[in-house]
């Protein structure tokens, strides 16, 4: 089935029509105020669920272990082939892992961020 179907249908002009099963996403009665536009934009998350796609609630799980399994396939090119210093292919890669870890920042706060620099939907 083609994803388009689920959006370009008859059953979307449905009042009563969400476009996940959890029911984030969904219609505002055509008579809403500005205001309630607006709370409900801002009631969004900001990340969208793998549902609104049509995709199970896990496919952010198995978007995550594939892309570090990739990047770690990469790290493991990157090494040369043969080991250094009588160190084996495990332990440099746990090294430069570890490395590469200790150089990411922090997560900043997000309700402390959004406090501080609120989204404006204003035009």
């Amino acid at each position: 089935m083609n994803v388009l179907d689920d959006f370009y249908a008859a059953k979307v002009l449905d009042a009563n029509f969400c476009y996940d099963e959890s029911q984030i996403y969904h219609q505002l009665p055509p008579v809403s105020e500005h205001q309630a536009y607006v709370g409900y934009v801002r009631s969004l998350p900001i990340n969208d669920t793998p549902e609104i796609f049509g995709l199970h609630e896990n496919a952010n799980i198995t978007f995550a272990q594939n892309e570090t399994y990739r990047t770690l396939t990469d790290l493991l090119e990157l090494q040369p082939k043969t080991a250094t210093a009588g160190e084996n292919r495990d332990v440099v890669i746990e090294k430069l892992a570890k490395d590469v870890l200790s150089r990411v920042p922090h997560p900043l706060p997000l309700a402390t961020v959004m406090e501080k620099y609120p989204v404006m939907y204003e035009q």
